[in-house]
């Protein structure tokens, strides 16, 4: 056989064994949340289930999911030049917008390292909706029908003139941000521009009730509302107060 041909033969398939090596592909995708344009591990938010496909030196099209963490792992792909492209519709937010990265990107993935894409950062439109709620002091207006001058009872139920006025109402939406609302007269609160998702509701009184010492909702005595009402009322569970005072 011509030593030729097995010697182009050799460099023909160390050429192609170069290329058919299996490597290993990481990135993150997330949520640009304080919108600076770079990635606060602690401030920005990861996306999940987002679809990342990469398509390798030798055309081969490799699927894969970012994880709660937001990362995505494409393996078994061959070394090279490789396209990252980012389904922008399993985005989970409204009207995306890139800040960090760039969409399709490539990498030059080679073996025995890990090959790090980088980060996809995206802001959205934040969608918000109202939160109202009332407030009541559960005792301060209830009485045995039997017994008018008995000690006060409490029956988890708002009775006129059991409202808590110029109480401080905070929450805190999906986003982390604070939205605070003084009760009114009537111990209604309302709160404007509060992030769709869970928010928690916490209250004050002590500027009100010298014995305060405990603030709970009616539904489980949970402090948490679903803001699910895009710009509309979200009502929230009705707020009880108990007192103990010596």
């Amino acid at each position: 056989m011509n030593k030729n041909f097995l010697l182009k033969s050799g460099l023909v398939l160390a050429v192609l064994s170069s290329t058919l090596v299996a490597a290993s592909l990481k990135g993150r995708v997330f949520e640009d949340t304080n919108r600076n344009n770079i990635y606060d591990k602690a401030i920005d938010l990861p996306l999940k289930n987002v679809l990342v496909s990469v398509v390798d030196a030798q055309g081969k099209t490799v699927q894969v999911k970012t994880n709660k963490y937001g990362v995505y792992t494409a393996k078994s792909i061959s070394t090279g030049v490789a396209t990252i492209t980012i389904d922008e519709t399993t985005l989970p937010g409204v009207n995306p917008v890139q800040v960090v990265g760039l969409n399709p990107s490539t990498k030059n993935v080679v073996s025995g390292k890990q090959n790090w894409a980088g980060k996809d950062g995206f802001t959205f439109d934040i969608l918000t909706g109202t939160v109202c709620g009332d407030l009541f002091l559960d005792g301060k207006n209830d009485t045995d029908p039997t017994n008018p001058q008995s000690s006060i009872t409490y029956n988890n139920v708002f009775n006129k003139g059991e409202e808590i006025a110029n109480a401080t109402v905070s929450i805190i939406d999906s986003r982390g941000n604070e939205h605070n609302a003084t009760s009114n007269i009537n111990g209604r609160y309302c709160v404007e521009k509060v992030a769709v998702g869970t928010a928690t509701i916490n209250v004050y009184a002590n500027n009100v009730y010298s014995c305060w010492i405990s603030f709970f909702t009616n539904n489980n005595d949970s402090n948490h509302i679903d803001v699910v009402h895009i710009n509309k009322i979200n009502e929230a569970p009705v707020g009880k107060a108990l007192l103990v005072c010596p």
